[in-house]
């Protein structure tokens, strides 16, 4: 497989992070919205293909259903004849056409930027979504003031840098705001600030945020349009690309 893998190291240093050019509106069940920035696969594809075939390689993403999960693989094919086929990546489907198309670009994106060590702008390895697993909802009633935050080292820069990014992405900017649903996600009466957080706690609100952003969770807005909470939501239409569920 040498001249695939020659090939392969090629093209990989001619890439660097794709920015994140799209950005989805999603009504919420409460009436009111929240927005966030993405790139869908029709960007990647559209940025990674021509470098590749420069250096003579194809990719091909074939797909299953068994009716609860969707599985899809990332292959690379190089003019020589030589194959790699990576290990399939996998993630709930949902229930409608739609949902499972959702599931199949979702995880046709996430793979073939996994197979190529690409990242796009904003993302963090300390940081990455539970996407193979729709998250469970957060119940929306208030917090148990008896819950206090368990010990343990802090957060990390990155984990720090990543919730920052997260918050600005589905509109939230205001810091107290922040601190606020970061409280409500974690079960506490309040969270004077970030900093102290542990890698847990980090890693819990990170996981959720990013839930919200992939559109597999949206925010429960009162009649202030405060966040009180969080309910499980079908994937927005427009996380598929242009080829949809193909």
């Amino acid at each position: 497989m040498s001249e695939l893998a020659a090939a392969l190291v090629a093209a990989l240093g001619s890439m660097s992070e794709l920015r994140k050019d799209k950005k989805a509106n999603v009504p919420t069940k409460s009436g009111g919205s929240y927005s966030y920035s993405y790139t869908d696969i029709a960007s990647v594809l559209g940025y990674v293909r021509p470098i590749l075939a420069e250096h003579g390689i194809a990719v091909m993403q074939p797909a299953t259903c068994d009716g609860q999960h969707v599985s899809v693989s990332t292959v690379f094919i190089h003019r020589s004849g030589e194959t790699k086929e990576l290990p399939p990546l996998s993630m709930p489907c949902g229930r409608t056409p739609q949902e499972v198309g959702s599931a199949i670009t979702y995880a046709r994106r996430y793979s073939l930027l996994s197979a190529l060590g690409l990242a796009t702008e904003d993302d963090d390895g300390e940081a990455a979504s539970k996407a193979a697993r729709a998250p469970a909802k957060n119940a929306a009633a208030a917090p148990n003031p008896s819950q206090r935050q368990p010990s343990g080292g802090t957060l990390s820069d990155a984990q720090m840098r990543r919730l920052r990014a997260l918050y600005g992405s589905i509109g939230i900017r205001n810091a107290s705001e922040q601190k606020r649903i970061s409280a409500l996600i974690l079960g506490l009466p309040t969270l004077d600030t970030h900093s102290t957080l542990t890698v847990e706690q980090a890693s819990k609100i990170i996981d959720q945020l990013q839930a919200v952003e992939d559109g597999y969770v949206e925010p429960v807005l009162d009649e202030t349009g405060s966040v009180v909470g969080f309910t499980d939501a079908q994937p927005p239409t427009n996380l598929l690309g242009e080829d949809g569920a193909s």
